[in-house]
């Protein structure tokens, strides 16, 4: 988690640059993934900040430490670190070689290089990717003064943002606009 993911999605977007098959955007290129696809998406925009031109992202998570002990997998955070997790003795905290290595699976690690442009899309009730998650991303991104951050929120919606087709349209289309800034793509 946080290398071979990464590391793929971005051969994977040279790949498809290479076969001519973002010229629809005029050689743009942008980013949208929701949960562990806006895990990515951060990890790239911080790892990667010269490669993207815009990025969207849902319910993304951005610092496994915090979310460990607000997220209804806490499990899901140590099986992805290669860590082990006991459902009978879960951990009540975090040793510091423990926090030290999920911080670095983190995208929070990398956000001081984020300069490209970023639209949060938020459940206020998600108990998968808690909002505090994107909440972090987005004032630190503020506070390093790191360009265009917007931030929507969704009162009532959990982590798929679907609970009605109105919220999943509301959200695609604010993530379309969004992107549509950044490009000529229509």
């Amino acid at each position: 988690m946080g290398q071979l993911d990464v590391d793929a999605t971005l051969a994977t977007s040279h790949y498809l640059n290479t076969l001519s098959l973002a010229s629809r955007t005029k050689g743009k290129k942008l980013l949208m993934g929701g949960s562990h696809g806006g895990y990515i998406s951060a990890h790239l925009s911080g790892r990667h900040p010269e490669e993207y031109d815009a990025v969207v992202m849902r319910n993304p998570v951005v610092d496994l430490p915090s979310m460990l002990y607000a997220t209804d997998i806490p499990d899901w955070v140590f099986a992805e670190a290669l860590l082990p997790y006991s459902f009978d003795s879960p951990p009540t905290s975090l040793d510091p070689e423990t926090y030290a290595r999920l911080h670095a699976l983190s995208p929070l690690a990398n956000v001081g290089n984020v300069v490209v442009p970023t639209l949060l899309l938020v459940g206020q009730d998600d108990r998968r990717v808690p909002p505090d998650q994107s909440r972090a991303w987005y004032h630190a991104l503020k506070a390093l003064g790191k360009g265009e951050v917007d931030m929507l929120t969704f009162p009532g919606e959990g982590h798929d943002l679907a609970r009605t087709v109105e919220v999943e349209v509301v959200g695609f289309e604010a993530g379309l606009r969004f992107l549509e800034k950044y490009t000529n793509f229509q």
